[in-house]
């Protein structure tokens, strides 16, 4: 909301009047790279139009791997408009005990705090309210509360009636003291290459590991560790003492048991598009379900690896759904479309929401690579059958997939009637 897009030859020539195509739409303009778009009361020509300028203070920050600050409901109520305290006490049952407790808690040392308030904000907002929109909420908003569990985005954090608000991205207002927000991770993967690391690599899931020098018998801890997430990598030198594999690391004299690592290493099961390919510039992933790992490749030179989490299910099973077992779907697939923030709705709890998760590309039905602003539990099985990324990742893959996003668009689907969008970055999704 709030971007623009150009107009193709750059110049304000209408395509072609509008009549017939609905109403509030003056006139259709073609755009570029494809497509028209309808100026009227839903689009204008003037970049510096009030409602305009308004949105894009309230727009999705395309910029970062966090487009929206998210945070956890903790059952709260959504107000269309402001409200003041006498709306909030008809709409919030127990609230005077709830805003008494609050206030007590605000004066307790975070560590102190009640279980209930322990993981909320409870600083103070800014004393600026937003500019509020003459224009109708949207999205969610539209609901009088977002069920516990559900994911918010929002854009402002500011205080009203002596309480901090949050303003959500599709023009709602919530008491923050029911929301839980969400810590960023720092996680992200590492460019292979020239001026990156080398595979094979290993990678540290779930917990930190023992880092291991050779003994008089074998090999033995040495006391220190490898961090959870971290990787080292490899010489691909490995031996085998009692049953255990162990693998040495280009780290001096360290070594590490094979049953503590995932690794990644140059994929030699091409999948045939890859193989067969004779047409020049090919982008395609490599992803494993089990080890919870992807590598970026162009053609067959590896360029990022990082960590995902794939489905809870792990693969599918022969003859059941899916979405039945929270499984991610193997086979080769297509970049079908992408969007830098979409709003998804959970496939075992249909009131569970996952507020405008942030660079999303569908590539089979509802299943997506994206990014999971709410865990950090990467190489882990944790979705619901989709691909999850850590923010950081999943900003950086968006951008490097084709199709392009062009400048000023929100969405894409790659599969449009009339509009070459060049060949889409493949996925291959296995064990």
């Amino acid at each position: 909301l709030g971007d623009g897009i150009r107009v193709k030859g750059g110049d304000a020539e209408k395509a072609f009047a509008a009549k017939g195509f609905g109403k509030g739409c003056e006139a259709w303009y073609e755009v570029e790279p494809a497509g028209y778009v309808c100026v009227g009361e839903h689009g204008t020509l003037d970049p510096e139009d009030p409602a305009i300028v308004a949105l894009r203070s309230h727009a999705a920050d395309r910029s970062s791997p966090w487009p929206y600050d998210y945070g956890e409901s903790l059952q709260v109520p959504v107000y269309h408009r402001l409200p003041d305290a006498r709306k909030q006490f008809y709409r919030e049952m127990g609230l005077p005990q709830h805003l008494e407790k609050l206030a007590a808690q605000k004066a307790l040392a975070p560590e102190k705090r009640d279980k209930a308030f322990a993981d909320v904000d409870l600083t103070p907002g800014s004393d600026e309210v937003p500019m509020i929109l003459d224009l109708p909420p949207g999205g969610r908003a539209l609901q009088t509360q977002v069920v516990r569990g559900s994911t918010m985005a929002y854009v402002r954090r500011f205080e009203h009636e002596d309480r901090t608000f949050l303003m959500t991205w599709d023009r709602g207002f919530v008491p923050a003291d029911k929301v839980k927000p969400y810590p960023r991770s720092d996680f992200h993967g590492v460019p292979i290459g020239a001026s990156g690391e080398q595979l094979p690599l290993a990678w540290f899931r779930g917990d930190a590991r023992p880092k291991l020098v050779r003994g008089e018998d074998g090999f033995v801890e040495n006391g220190e560790t490898w961090p959870r997430l971290h990787h080292v990598g490899l010489t691909g030198k490995e031996e085998k003492v009692a049953g255990e594999r162990y693998l040495e690391t280009r780290e001096a004299d360290r070594w590490v048991r094979a049953s503590d690592v995932v690794v990644t290493a140059l994929s030699e099961d091409l999948p045939p598009q890859i193989r067969n390919a004779d047409d020049g510039h090919r982008t395609w992933l490599d992803i494993s379900v089990l080890d919870g790992t992807l590598v970026a490749y162009e053609n067959t030179t590896p360029v990022y690896a990082t960590l995902i989490s794939p489905g809870r299910g792990g693969i599918p099973q022969p003859g059941v759904p899916t979405l039945d077992t929270a499984s991610t779907p193997t086979g080769v697939f297509s970049v079908l479309a992408k969007f830098v923030t979409a709003t998804m709705v959970s496939g075992s709890i249909s009131t569970l929401v996952h507020a405008e998760v942030q660079y999303t590309q569908n590539f089979n039905g509802p299943y997506a690579l994206h990014g999971a602003y709410w865990h950090d539990r990467w190489g882990e099985k944790k979705s619901g059958g989709c691909i999850n990324l850590a923010p950081r990742d999943a900003q950086r893959v968006f951008e490097w997939t084709y199709p392009r996003l062009p400048e000023g668009w929100h969405a894409m689907r790659t599969i449009t009637r009339g509009v070459d969008w060049g060949k889409p970055t493949l996925l291959y999704v296995h064990r």
